[in-house]
C-alpha cells in the first residue's frame, strides 16, 4: 500500500545500495539460486504481483522488473533452492463497520 524499496548491503558490512524507486511497494526480495537475479513482491502494475529484476554481475538493475504473475494479490515469495518451484502467500485483509443499539442502562 505505502511505497517502499528493495535495498541491497554488503553481508560484511558497508554501504547500502537501493535497487528499486520508493515509488510504489516493493517487499520479500529472494535471491534466484544463480544470484543474477532478485524475486520480489511489488504493485507496479496496480496489485501485488511477482516481479524478477534482472541484476548485472555487479549487482546493477538491468532495466525495470519483469511481471512473472498476474493478479495474484501475493504478500510474499520463496524458491526452492535449485529454483524448481516457487511459493507464494496471500493475504487479504477485511475490515467490517457493525452497527449494535445499546440501552440506555
Amino acid at each position: 500500500i505505502a511505497p517502499s524499496a528493495i535495498a541491497i548491503v554488503p553481508a560484511a558490512g558497508g554501504e547500502s545500495r537501493q535497487l528499486t524507486a520508493a515509488t510504489h511497494m516493493h517487499a520479500s526480495p529472494r535471491w534466484t539460486p544463480d544470484g543474477r537475479s532478485l524475486l520480489l513482491v511489488a504493485d507496479l502494475g496496480g496489485v501485488r504481483d511477482i516481479y524478477q529484476l534482472a541484476l548485472t554481475p555487479d549487482l546493477t538493475p538491468q532495466g525495470e522488473p519483469t511481471r512473472l504473475s498476474t493478479g495474484l494479490g501475493a504478500y510474499s515469495v520463496s524458491l526452492t533452492a535449485d529454483a524448481s518451484r516457487m511459493a507464494y502467500s496471500i493475504l487479504r485483509l477485511r475490515s467490517n463497520v457493525w452497527v449494535a443499539p445499546l440501552s440506555r442502562d
